[in-house]
């Protein structure tokens, strides 16, 4: 049974300028029995950077790649999961061929309807800001005036009940009436508000642009995925989080320099 590794979308993009790190990337993966997980997310964000088409294509030609499930196709496998950790497969839509990653992932990367999506992604983004703004007026700090790390996964526990309400009455039904989820349920709404929670009000951030809002579609597969290599900066967020949680027991986090630092030894 293979399992997956997530690169964000930055990491995509600077493994297309850095083809010294291919083979050590794809040695990587076979070893570990590991398959490039490719999302929707990746698709739209990677429109954007045409110059780099061909060679985001061309890397993902020599690993094992797949693209993997939409939200709701994930959803519907943790509530057939519930109140276990689905399996890892259950994110995966299918494998793609070298052939397929050459021609019709690059024709695609190049669709101008893609251009709606990205509108559309950051019109969410921009609304996410709002979202936050909100859901703090209803979840207030601790007895200090100040939110603390304790305080993660109840307010986790209340956006993935908010999400369910919205998208499955049926995973709603299933939750005991003391309204706490099982840590191993519903894994794929789960690590975002962690991750909102750790970056803007425990560290009292705001986003910098609506795309760091975004960048929150990435996190619904990470649980899933055994490797994860993302940005230095939600690396250190997940690192913060994940002895409060057992959202991440099953990733390793690392960032692009443990890539680079491969591609060292490889070298020498």
């Amino acid at each position: 049974m293979r399992e997956f590794a997530y690169l964000d979308t930055l990491v995509l993009s600077a493994l297309a300028d850095e083809s010294h790190l291919w083979p050590a990337v794809s040695t990587l993966l076979e070893s570990r029995g590991l398959s490039l997980a490719l999302s929707r997310c990746h698709i739209a964000e990677l429109h954007e950077v045409a110059r780099r088409h061909a060679s985001i294509c061309e890397f993902l030609a020599t690993v094992p790649t797949c693209l993997v499930a939409d939200a709701e196709a994930m959803l519907q496998a943790e509530i057939a999961s519930y109140p276990d950790r689905a399996p890892a497969e259950a994110i995966v839509l299918c494998a793609l061929t070298p052939e397929f990653c050459k021609t019709e992932l690059l024709r695609g990367l190049r669709s101008p309807e893609l251009r709606d999506v990205r509108v559309a992604m950051r019109q969410n983004a921009e609304l996410m800001q709002t979202v936050l703004d909100e859901r703090r007026d209803n979840f207030p700090p601790g007895p200090t005036g100040r939110y603390t790390s304790d305080q993660a996964d109840l307010f986790a526990d209340h956006v993935v009940i908010e999400k369910l309400l919205k998208r499955s009455r049926e995973a709603l039904a299933l939750l005991p009436k003391t309204g706490e989820i099982p840590g191993d349920a519903f894994l794929s709404l789960r690590l975002a508000p962690l991750v909102s929670f750790f970056k803007y009000y425990v560290g009292r951030r705001a986003p910098k642009t609506p795309s760091d809002l975004g960048d929150l579609c990435h996190l619904e597969y990470m649980p899933y995925c055994r490797l994860v290599v993302t940005e230095r900066d939600l690396q250190e967020t997940l690192r913060q989080l994940r002895p409060l949680t057992r959202v991440l027991d099953a990733s390793t986090i690392k960032n692009i320099s443990f890539l680079r630092e491969l591609g060292r030894q490889v070298a020498e």
